[in-house]
């Protein structure tokens, strides 16, 4: 669709207003001019409401979208909390330590290969 919502419904009201405005010269011509404006009023009327549903479909999509980033983000720091009292625990170069680092470094592996710090190879020791 080219058209902005608006525009289209405001465009089908200008016609609307044209037609009615100009009917006698219209309908010397020959045009049907009650079954074009039920057409026009119909489409028009029909288009607000379709405008109107989806608008509403965005907003509960919205909200959906609110609830479900924190729900996962409540998940994540759930998780990450744990990986980081483990560190806390045993340490960071300790072998529990390295294992969760590695936990959380494979989230998002496709970030990594743009890190500009070279790869540092974990400590053998152990917990």
């Amino acid at each position: 669709m080219a058209h902005t919502k608006t525009e289209v419904i405001g465009f089908c009201g200008a016609v609307i207003d044209f037609v009615q405005t100009n009917r006698d010269a219209l309908v010397s011509r020959g045009m049907d001019i009650d079954r074009i404006l039920a057409d026009l009023n119909a489409d028009a009327d029909a288009a607000m409401r379709a405008g109107s549903e989806h608008e509403l479909q965005k907003l509960t999509m919205l909200e959906t979208t609110e609830k479900t980033n924190a729900v996962f983000g409540k998940a994540y720091n759930n998780a990450s909390s744990t990986v980081d009292l483990v560190v806390g625990l045993f340490g960071k170069t300790s072998r529990l330590g390295h294992l969760t680092a590695h936990l959380r470094s494979r989230v998002s592996p496709a970030r990594k290969q743009y890190s500009a710090a070279p790869a540092v190879e974990p400590s053998k020791k152990t917990a």
